[in-house]
């Protein structure tokens, strides 16, 4: 009898730590990516380039998301209206959201980030494809000058000189992301630190040196699907692989 029970204790002991092991590890799992080259800036202007695609496109946040099959949802906006012209949108940014420094997210901070790339954009005489079409982008002077953009408590105000029905996909791409205040200069618009990053997206970078960069998934982000989220996403650098090899 008292074998027996000691039997009893020893499974129910080992139901408990399998359980506990399988709940430890739900989110712990990796993904290893090979990139062809190694990102070089954190500044959203600079996403261009195709490894900057790969590597901060879940670092800084997006008022929409165009990642799920094509589909467009909520991210750092969690709602969005316009009038019948389509040239007068609205997006009411989500509440108690955080950067990862913890910082609150606010439509302010998103007004002057939009800001800033169409005064970079409209000094660098290039166009974006969308913010050239804001109101007052023709006479902008400084980065806090555009009449197209402003917030007013958590809605961010985008007005257009004309109709924008593709508005949603085109704000989804990373251009328009949302950076924090303190990594550009509030005059000119410069990014202060290339290698520096801020998240406001669900991913924030946790390693960045010569040989790797990785992410790591923050937590307690309301949009996120944590059940099926990788942990920690790590992009090797193909160039670097082959020179291993050759040596």
């Amino acid at each position: 009898m008292k074998n027996q029970n000691t039997l009893i204790v020893l499974f129910i002991l080992i139901i408990f730590g399998a359980v506990f092991m399988i709940k430890s590890n739900v989110h712990k799992r990796s993904l290893n990516i090979v990139t062809g080259s190694k990102p070089f800036s954190s500044d959203p202007l600079d996403y261009d380039a195709y490894v900057h695609h790969q590597t901060f496109t879940s670092v800084f946040g997006n008022l929409v998301s165009f990642n799920k099959k094509g589909e467009i949802t909520p991210q750092i906006a969690e709602s969005w209206s316009h009038d019948e012209e389509l040239k007068k949108w609205i997006f009411k940014i989500r509440k108690n959201t955080y950067y990862s420094n913890g910082d609150l997210i606010t439509a302010h901070d998103y007004e002057m980030s939009l800001k800033r790339v169409a005064f970079v954009k409209s000094i660098e005489k290039s166009q974006s494809g969308l913010l050239e079409h804001l109101v007052g982008y023709d006479k902008i002077t400084n980065l806090n000058e555009l009449e197209g953009v402003f917030s007013q408590g958590n809605e961010l105000h985008l007005n257009f000189n004309t109709p924008t029905p593709e508005l949603l996909s085109k704000i989804a791409f990373g251009f328009y992301s949302l950076a924090h205040p303190s990594l550009y200069d509030n005059k000119t618009g410069v990014w202060k630190n290339k290698l520096k990053s801020i998240s406001s997206g669900t991913y924030e970078v946790s390693r960045w040196d010569e040989n790797s960069f990785e992410l790591s998934l923050r937590k307690n982000i309301s949009y996120v699907d944590y059940i099926n989220a990788i942990d920690t996403i790590s992009f090797k650098d193909l160039s670097v692989i082959k020179s291993r090899q050759i040596y």
